[in-house]
């Protein structure tokens, strides 16, 4: 479970959401299992794991925290998945 952790990588078509949901279960799976990880790090692996068109998100969200926290990684690709849908809108 922590290699499919470690190498879990989002492709350039896949959604972000269901990309989220299988990083979500993951950590699960690995909580259930009792293992252990700095909230931090989770949300850097998270980051790590988008694919390059995430790039400048990815430099924004790390450049402006002291702190990352994974559930505002969760939030922050949220809400840009939410302001990309309005304009295509």
């Amino acid at each position: 479970m922590k290699m499919k952790l470690f190498t879990t990588k989002m492709k350039e078509e896949d959604s972000v959401m269901s990309h989220i949901a299988e990083f979500k279960k993951i950590v699960a799976d690995l909580v259930s299992m009792e293992v252990k990880y700095d909230d931090e790090d989770l949300g850097l692996l998270l980051l790590c794991s988008l694919p390059n068109s995430y790039a400048n998100f990815r430099d924004t969200i790390l450049l402006s925290r002291d702190e990352l926290t994974l559930k505002e990684v969760y939030e922050a690709l949220r809400s840009r998945e939410k302001m990309r849908g309005m304009v295509r809108e």
